[in-house]
């Protein structure tokens, strides 16, 4: 019988998932190679293969690779000693001359469309990229992070302007109206998410509506209900896939004023995520559809104290929050059943801290009080990890998606402006950046308070 030989693939883990192996005796018996990229494996593989071609008396074999997601094949056929490749982007073969000739790394490279680098395919990239964008706003536009705005934005459009400090008398008639406030606002963020070598890039954008019901327990205590629903999309950069999301939220609120200069903020909420996906599969030769759900639990306290001097007014803060979420597995759909994945569930945890700081002035004018305001903080990560998750593929075999490794530090800079008018009506807009390696989003947003 001809020596086996391990042709193993000069692969990096971001790859490897995706393939599976096999020896294949004369007769068309297969011994499954668990691990393509480990010798171990093969040698396990080989054992009980080398007996079964001595008992049958064998001496001709197929070693056979598969990337069930791409849809390629590459066999090495001991009778014709070919090397040969099909996959969706073509056929070809070459000759066996030598396990050791560089033409066979070469020629699996070209069949499996992998550098050497170790970047992954472009539809791998593209599962990625997809998985990456169900947690991003982790990150981009963070739950906790909205409900820290509407609080702050509530509380702000709550104070009374007090006469000294807006510069006049402007301030005399601004007296609360009543206990109950209605709060909302709507807005919108957009921006990117750069490529890398282990998912494609992709751009985002959010549509929000946020509203608020506050009840003055007494002049130190304010408690009440924040809800909000935000539609989301992301795009996978070269037409990789798509994956759209309606979540819908709601978060009961405590606010504390311990002191006239200084509050403390709980929240705790749930929100529930309808996801959409679509991604690109060479394999299905369309699309691979998919709904699922995520549940996110999430907690957020923050405190500060504001300094005033004059018309002016310094605010240091500092805030923790927290998120779970459970992402439910789902099954990928098209018009062939190749290359679909059935996906198990992911579980993620997040925890933040933020310190900032915001500098504001208080204008009177004879129709009310316009506060222009300059913010910047600092959010730093502590658990959330860039996950690994093994899919199985619908027909045999496994691939392993991986998503973004999360920033541990950024930064948000923004600019608004509060206009607060007699008779417990109050107005905001506000506009906030993001400061991060490789990705941008701009946030704008606009909302009113009404007090009754």
């Amino acid at each position: 019988m001809k020596k086996i030989l391990f042709p193993l693939l000069a692969f990096t883990p971001a790859a490897w998932g995706a393939l599976s192996g096999a020896y294949i005796a004369q007769d068309g018996t297969q011994f499954p190679v668990a691990d393509v990229t480990s010798a171990l494996s093969h040698t396990e593989a080989v054992s009980t293969f080398s007996d079964y071609q001595a008992d049958k008396g064998f001496t001709d074999f197929a070693y056979r690779i598969t990337d069930a997601v791409e849809g390629a094949v590459f066999e090495w056929n001991t009778a014709t000693d070919t090397m040969t490749c099909s996959s969706p982007r073509g056929s070809s073969s070459l000759p066996f001359e030598s396990p050791s000739d560089a033409s066979i790394i070469e020629f699996q490279n070209n069949c499996f469309p992998v550098l050497s680098g170790g970047h992954a395919t472009e539809e791998q990239q593209a599962i990625n990229a997809v998985n990456t964008a169900t947690t991003i706003n982790l990150q981009l536009n963070r739950s906790t992070t909205q409900m820290s705005r509407s609080l702050q934005s509530m509380r702000t459009l709550r104070q009374n302007p007090n006469s000294s400090n807006a510069g006049g008398g402007a301030g005399d008639g601004y007296e609360l109206v009543g206990p109950f406030g209605l709060y909302v606002n709507s807005g919108g963020t957009f921006g990117n998410v750069e490529s890398n070598s282990t998912a494609a890039g992709f751009d985002l954008y959010t549509r929000n509506f946020n509203g608020g019901v506050d009840l003055k327990i007494s002049d130190r205590l304010f408690t009440g209900l924040l809800f909000g629903y935000t539609s989301s999309s992301a795009e996978v950069v070269n037409s990789g896939g798509r994956l759209d999301a309606d979540t819908f939220r709601f978060s009961p609120f405590v606010t504390l004023l311990p002191t006239e200069n200084t509050y403390i903020d709980i929240a705790a909420g749930y929100a529930s995520h309808d996801n959409r996906s679509k991604r690109n599969c060479a394999a299905c030769a369309t699309s691979a559809n998919a709904a699922f759900r995520t549940d996110e639990y999430n907690i957020h306290t923050g405190l500060g104290y504001t300094h005033s001097f004059g018309a002016w007014s310094l605010r240091g803060y500092g805030e923790a929050s927290a998120i779970y979420m459970d992402i439910s597995g789902y099954q990928e759909s098209g018009d062939a059943s190749i290359g679909l994945l059935n996906v198990p569930n992911q579980y993620v945890t997040s925890v933040t801290s933020t310190f900032g700081t915001e500098l504001s002035y208080a204008w009177s004018l004879p129709f009310g009080v316009i506060t222009p305001r300059v913010t910047g903080e600092w959010v730093r990560e502590y658990a959330n990890d860039a996950r690994v998750t093994q899919a199985l593929i619908q027909g045999g075999g496994s691939t392993l998606i991986t998503s973004n490794s999360p920033e541990t530090d950024w930064g948000n800079i923004g600019a608004g402006v509060l206009v607060t008018l007699p008779n417990g009506l109050s107005a905001m807009f506000n506009y906030q950046s993001l400061i991060m390696s490789d990705a941008v989003n701009h946030t704008i947003e606009g909302g009113v308070r009404f007090e009754f």
